[in-house]
């Protein structure tokens, strides 16, 4: 009887060291779960604020841009006047000469 009550005794002390150590690893995992969790929280973290500060340069980015291009849009806009104006004025000047070359011819014809 003894021996079956030591061997009964082996059994449970064998059951709760088995028991502990699990529960030992479960532990284990839990705090390791916990501590990736931790890094994993602390990289999206990281990740999101790299991202704000990439779209707070962007968005400046675009507003200079915008600026500038409101510039450029203005002086192509009193470029193209000016060129405009000097067709114009070049026109004026070919025609300058065959209005001159028929009043002078005009002239001519009067006083013959």
């Amino acid at each position: 009887r003894q021996s079956h009550s030591l061997g009964s005794m082996k059994l449970n002390i064998y059951i709760t060291v088995r028991g502990a150590l699990t529960f030992v690893s479960y532990c284990n995992n839990v705090e390791e779960n916990g501590q990736r969790s931790r890094e994993y929280e602390e990289q999206r973290k990281e990740a999101m604020l790299h991202f704000q500060m990439t779209l707070g340069d962007i968005e400046v980015q675009m507003e200079q841009h915008s600026s500038h291009n409101a510039k450029l849009r203005q002086e192509n806009m009193e470029l193209a006047d000016k060129l405009k104006k000097l067709i114009e004025q070049y026109e004026l000047r070919e025609e300058l000469p065959i209005v001159w070359f028929s009043y002078a011819s005009t002239l001519l014809h009067m006083n013959v």
